[in-house]
């Protein structure tokens, strides 16, 4: 095989990753949403549910709900990676 088919097989293996890391983030995005939706829902009008990305001391990315009534400054945060991939298995 050259270097010139090594090249194009990839890049094709990059396209390809890339294509399933945004139907990944689109799924995860998909859930984040209907779970603060529902979490808004449950608590009523005085609570607010939001989701985001948190990175942690050492740089990892976190997937984080956080949840605060809009009075106290301190809220909970949640994060949701591991019911992702429970939820993503079906054993959620």
């Amino acid at each position: 095989m050259g270097r010139r088919e090594k090249c194009r097989r990839g890049q094709e293996d990059k396209v390809r990753c890339e294509r399933e890391w945004y139907r990944m983030k689109k799924q995860m995005d998909e859930f984040m949403n209907e779970v603060a939706r529902k979490i808004r829902k449950r608590l009523g009008s005085g609570y607010k549910a939001e989701w985001n990305v948190y990175y942690k001391n050492n740089g990892v990315p976190r997937i984080g709900l956080v949840i605060s009534d809009g009075v106290n400054t301190a809220s909970s945060c949640i994060f949701m990676d591991g019911y992702y991939t429970l939820y993503r298995e079906h054993t959620l």
